[in-house]
């Protein structure tokens, strides 16, 4: 099932991340939007219970977060560890951004430094050295050196394969505190309850959200809005996409089943929605509650002090938040939890 604007926004608490973004402009939202249903809204949940599998399965993966590796004498493969020095020139001069000393590595498909890089690095012994060319994909962060080629030099200092440690007293004690592997157990089931949890009432609002978006109709969008919301996508999820040597449209695709276009319109249909419920039923946000809300909102988006928070956002952009926040509860707690 194609992931919507609303269930990205909500299951990524980015509110902070799009409110305040935009210039505010005094618009009825009902010039734009006619609301359907969004009282009522029926929400079936998944069962929260944890298993005995699932306890298993996180362990596994925290053991294979925590591996150890020992030097080997043979050629790298998929899965090792390599330390090597870099020295990467363009055009003949040597560049800083391609150049590293005890830079260290993973060779699996994850790594994405640069398209054509990590390939290279296999079948490679510690002191051999090895020079290859690159040529710069086109979504490579600094734009200026996309189609230039970088001719590498590159030597391995040591390649190390990963051991799975195992489940002990002492492993345990070391990545968790704990004191016995039992303890850790119930730790790590305990974390799942609560994982588990916070999904459920996160489920709540995006399904609550959502069935009001899909229940609403756009009569016409603002002039200009869905053209500055992919704007703001494509400078958003730049980064990202070079980190995975796609393009942003690519991105949006694979983590949304979505188009730019079609995902901006989610977005800007999802505001105008919310805006029309408030202004329905008279959501608002007063200074008093503001000022009585703050703290504990500062603490749960953020690590900064209250006082950081307010001047790193801005009171409209936090209230704006606030508001949001407010309004997903109103739709939960009318919605029809089953």
């Amino acid at each position: 099932m194609k992931k919507r604007g609303a269930l990205a926004l909500v299951a990524l608490t980015a509110v902070l991340a799009f409110a305040g973004c935009k210039k505010e402009e005094k618009t009825n939202p009902f010039d734009y939007v006619t609301l359907g249903q969004y009282k009522g809204i029926e929400i079936t949940l998944d069962n929260t219970d944890v298993t005995d599998e699932e306890i298993e399965t996180r362990i596994t993966k925290i053991l294979n977060e925590n591996l150890d590796y020992n030097e080997v004498s043979r050629a790298s493969m998929e899965g090792d560890k390599l330390k090597v020095n870099i020295s990467g020139k363009v055009d003949g001069k040597t560049n800083d951004g391609f150049t590293s000393t005890d830079y260290e590595l993973v060779l699996n498909s994850s790594v994405h430094i640069m398209q054509g890089f990590v390939e290279n690095l296999y079948d490679l012994e510690a002191g051999q050295e090895k020079e290859f060319t690159v040529t710069v994909p086109e979504n490579f962060a600094n734009q200026e050196l996309v189609g230039k080629d970088v001719d590498f030099t590159v030597n391995v200092s040591s390649v190390k394969e990963p051991k799975t440690p195992e489940l002990t007293d002492d492993f345990v004690a070391k990545i968790a505190g704990k004191e016995s592997v039992d303890e850790f157990k119930t730790y790590v089931k305990e974390t799942l309850e609560k994982e588990k949890a916070e999904k459920l009432e996160n489920s709540k609002k995006v399904n609550a959200l959502q069935g009001a978006i899909d229940n609403a109709t756009i009569i016409k969008y603002p002039d200009g809005a869905v053209e500055e919301q992919v704007a703001e996508i494509q400078e958003k999820y730049q980064v990202y996409a070079s980190m995975q040597n796609i393009t942003v449209d690519e991105y949006i695709q694979k983590s949304y089943g979505d188009t730019v276009q079609a995902y901006a319109e989610d977005l800007v249909k999802q505001e105008l929605v919310l805006s029309a419920i408030q202004k329905q039923e008279k959501i608002s946000i007063s200074n008093s509650e503001y000022k009585e809300k703050l703290p504990a909102f500062a603490e749960k988006y953020s690590i900064m002090s209250e006082e950081a928070f307010e001047q790193n956002f801005g009171k409209e952009t936090i209230k704006k938040a606030m508001l949001y926040d407010k309004t997903m509860d109103f739709l939960v707690e009318n919605a029809v939890i089953k």
